[in-house]
């Protein structure tokens, strides 16, 4: 070989003859290690070229730093892993690293339980692995990133796995992951037992930080994006359909950014679901903003924060619109909610829904309800956290219907609670400044207020 010269497996006696119908074929698996391998010892490090042709390997190519490795095409270079993992990265001090592994594929060919690209956790971590324009196929799972910074997942094709990307597995720490342009679908899976997910930040003992998920097609999957424990993280501009619970969270330590995405619901589901927090922090926080949400089937709700185990806090929920959801579109659950949470200027449009905003249990104040369009109700479980102060709720659309605050008479139609006040819109001597209800209900119990003189 010229020195210098891209380093080829062929040259080292891969044949790439599998046939995946026969399953009759060439072991490559020592060719193509020894290719990597080769790769490995040169001063500089380098590439491995795979070549158009489909390679049986029976165990994992083991790839150390500093090697990169490109083929012809996602469906023109694929290695068949036969019982056995696909790549693996085993050795650590990938620091300031910047390997690269693009245009080729990496199928399933028997075996349950495996991984087609697999970073071990450790206390170590691995730098600079870029992977691009892969195709990985039938795997139980697809990407696992352990203990890893500064990767990227960009423009790859997981299709028919299990769980398609993972970080963080076995209390691993990913830092500065971005998923980018991706497209991963499953309908009956790979050959293993993982839960249908399509990307897990997994809930590590220690931490996931910094990890940008945006513009991918995700589909099939119960839950698409699950972010167990995560630091700094964002989901924005993708394309989601889920049977179970779309988006989910439960820590979102220094704060999440979920916003500009599709999210369609099928099954019994939700849009985004926030687990409940027995003890939410004051720094957690999430943005929930410009996404469309649509329920099909007997979908739930568009979106749920907390629940019988526990609430969440500080959130936004602003500029969404929802459709076709069957018992909420918002909804604030748990045992003492605690505030700082607005809702703003989404548009809930589902018509099956029983309640469009429905709020639980205010503990300390505030959350603040302005400004939405709501087919269906408002209704607060405790009526007496507006009352108190606790919720303050101006300038919403229910039932279809603007609740005017000025009058000729005590509203006849509408839902309204303890304390709202209508002014008489036509004030003279010896009628009445207005209205105020003292009992919550459509159209409620109003008495008068204010004798004029």
């Amino acid at each position: 070989m010229i020195s210098g010269a891209v380093i080829n497996v062929k040259d080292f006696g891969a044949i790439g003859d599998y046939d995946e119908v026969t399953l009759a074929g060439t072991n490559d698996t020592v060719a193509i290690q020894a290719a990597i391998d080769a790769a490995a010892a040169l001063p500089r490090k380098g590439a491995v070229y795979i070549p158009s042709g489909w390679y049986k390997i029976t165990t994992a190519l083991q790839i150390p730093y500093g090697v990169s490795i490109f083929g012809a095409g996602g469906t023109a270079s694929i290695i068949y892993a036969a019982n056995c993992n696909g790549l693996e990265f085993t050795t650590y001090g990938y620091e300031l690293g910047s390997m690269f592994f693009e245009d080729f594929g990496v199928t399933s060919a028997g075996g349950a339980n495996r991984i087609a690209v697999y970073t071990a956790p450790n206390a170590s971590t691995m730098d600079g692995l870029y992977f691009s324009r892969m195709r990985l196929y039938g795997f139980n799972k697809g990407f696992v990133l352990a203990s890893n910074w500064n990767c990227t997942i960009q423009q790859c094709v997981i299709t028919e796995v299990n769980a398609a990307i993972e970080l963080g597995s076995g209390n691993g720490q990913s830092i500065g992951i971005r998923i980018l342009n991706n497209r991963m679908s499953r309908s009956i899976g790979g050959n293993g037992d993982a839960p249908p997910v399509g990307i897990n930040a997994a809930d590590t003992t220690q931490f996931n930080e910094s990890v940008h998920i945006a513009f991918n097609q995700i589909f099939g999957f119960s839950r698409n994006i699950t972010l167990g424990k995560a630091y700094y993280s964002t989901i924005f501009d993708n394309d989601l359909s889920g049977s179970g619970d779309v988006i989910s969270f439960t820590t979102p330590e220094g704060g999440y950014n979920i916003s500009n995405n599709f999210i369609e619901v099928r099954g019994s589901g939700t849009g985004i679901f926030g687990a409940p927090q027995s003890l939410p922090t004051p720094n957690t926080r999430t943005i929930i903003t410009s996404n469309a949400f649509v329920g099909l089937d007997t979908a739930q709700h568009g979106i749920k924060l907390g629940g019988e185990g526990g609430q969440q806090q500080n959130a936004v929920i602003r500029d969404n619109t929802f459709v076709g959801f069957q018992i909420n579109d918002i909804r604030l659950t748990g045992a003492g909610i605690t505030g700082a949470t607005l809702i703003d200027s989404n548009r809930c449009m589902s018509t099956a829904a029983s309640l469009s905003i429905f709020v639980f249990d205010v503990a300390t104040p505030l959350v603040v309800i302005t400004n939405n369009y709501l087919v269906k109700a408002l209704t607060l479980n405790v009526a007496q956290d507006y009352q108190n102060g606790k919720v303050i709720i101006a300038n919403n659309i229910e039932n279809n219907t603007f609740q005017s605050n000025k009058s000729e008479a005590t509203p006849v139609t509408g839902t309204w609670r303890i304390t709202d006040i209508v002014y008489n819109s036509t004030p003279a001597t010896g009628e009445y400044i207005g209205w105020v209800c003292t009992v919550a209900g459509t159209p409620g119990t109003w008495k008068p207020f204010g004798l004029i003189a």
